[in-house]
């Protein structure tokens, strides 16, 4: 196999339930916590899966990040999950969260496997977020992940210096998906500054429908809990890659800069 499926984040039976269909696209690694219900995985085979676990963080000396939300959590899950895979490929998804079939996105991602390929849960124009690529289920390459995750956390634990565009909720116009993104294009030796945005994003991203993964769970957090089955609309109609600038201009938001990305 080479791909392995992190599911990252607090056990959750959606995606345990899921675990047979995963075994399909590669192996799996549970990346969770030593405070979780492991009583889940009673029906699951062990030889299944191989599970990574830590104390749950915590953001008592965490700088650069101002809400005590799941984004940092986030991070180490997967950072753990990534660290523990013998793969050349990862494909990340959220334990909240089940896709039954990966075909497509395997395939997507198999045209050119330099790219990070994600789902469009969440992912928005670059009049919102420059960037902001979806973050719940996404494939790209082992050695670029785990060295994206290593310059986030080691700032976000005060190890290095923080930069700008790390700043999450600290009164800058970041977002924890475009954050993750540029980490990534940095991870490549990509010009994070370069204002040749459209450009970059072609050459280094690919976003796909989530419902065309087979039977899907797929939740999200904000700005209130949600929860949609096979039946996911992305408010900017985000669909593909494509469609991140095709309906950027036409699809204004309230608070957010409008600027023209060429």
């Amino acid at each position: 196999m080479k791909y392995t499926i992190v599911i990252q984040g607090p056990l959750h039976e959606t995606s345990i339930l899921n675990i047979e269909n995963y075994l399909k696209f590669g192996n799996i690694i549970v990346s969770c916590y030593n405070e979780d219900n492991f009583q889940l995985l009673n029906n699951v085979k062990e030889n299944f899966y191989k599970i990574v676990k830590q104390n749950m963080p915590n953001y008592e000396n965490i700088v650069g990040i101002g809400i005590k939300d799941n984004f940092f959590r986030g991070l180490m899950s997967t950072y753990l999950g990534v660290k523990n895979s013998d793969t050349e490929y990862i494909i990340k998804t959220r334990s909240d969260e089940s896709y039954t079939d990966l075909t497509e996105i395997i395939n997507l991602f198999e045209k050119d496997n330099e790219k990070l390929v994600c789902g469009n849960l969440y992912a928005a124009p670059p009049h919102v977020y420059v960037y902001h690529i979806g973050d719940h289920i996404y494939i790209v390459k082992k050695k670029y992940l785990e060295k994206a995750l290593e310059t986030l956390i080691n700032m976000y634990n005060g190890n290095t210096q923080i930069e700008e565009w790390a700043y999450w909720m600290c009164g800058r116009h970041n977002s924890p998906e475009n954050i993750l993104a540029k980490a990534f294009l940095l991870s490549k030796g990509v010009d994070i500054n370069s204002t040749k945005y459209r450009k970059i994003f072609y050459e280094n991203f690919e976003v796909i429908d989530v419902n065309k993964l087979g039977n899907t769970i797929c939740r999200g957090n904000h700005p209130e809990i949600r929860e949609w089955r096979n039946n996911f609309v992305n408010g900017f109609k985000v669909y593909d890659s494509k469609t991140v600038f095709e309906n950027d201009y036409d699809n204004p938001v309230a608070g957010f800069p409008y600027v023209r990305f060429d």
